[in-house]
């Protein structure tokens, strides 16, 4: 059975870190970032992000329904995105985690975190040059932990935030 590991949290919280560990133990990644970057040139352009999300959520459909393990790597703060994941591993089923980064709840720390990235060349999602981005990401993680023990996740499992 294949399984859907869904990462929950805000910039710099440790999403893709962890997403790494789990395709090195063999996950399939599918983030919106490098998909974004491939068909805009800049991981940071929102233009083309319903095509994106749509392509997005169309290759884990295809990879659980060939019976592969998919790490969903991105911020996963809306409803939406979650509950539409949880629709497509049913329909191919498979089995469902959700990770949830607890250093989401520490904003400044996340923050901290993407400007040392950005200060340091690496090629990431730049959040942090408009405070809002971050901070509708921050209230859209705090409304998701009230609501994904009722969501249906077959497991969720909460990381960091020490």
């Amino acid at each position: 059975m294949a399984k859907l590991i869904v990462t929950l949290g805000i910039s710099g919280s440790g999403k893709s870190r962890y997403a790494s560990e789990m395709e090195e133990a063999g996950y399939i990644r599918v983030n919106m970032d490098t998909l974004r970057k491939i068909w805009t040139g800049d991981i940071s352009d929102q233009s083309k992000n319903h095509q994106v999300a749509d392509t997005c959520f169309a290759m884990t459909e295809y990879l659980l329904n060939q019976d592969k393990d998919v790490i969903w790597d991105a911020t996963s703060t809306n409803a939406g995105t979650r509950n539409k994941l949880l629709k497509i591993a049913k329909e191919q089923g498979a089995s469902t985690k959700l990770v949830v980064m607890m250093d989401s709840k520490n904003f400044q720390l996340c923050q901290d975190r993407v400007n040392k990235d950005l200060k340091n060349g690496v090629d990431r999602a730049k959040t942090t040059i408009d405070d809002s981005i971050m901070m509708r990401q921050y209230s859209g993680f705090m409304d998701a932990l009230k609501a994904i023990d009722k969501e249906g996740w077959g497991e969720i499992e909460k990381i960091g935030g020490k």
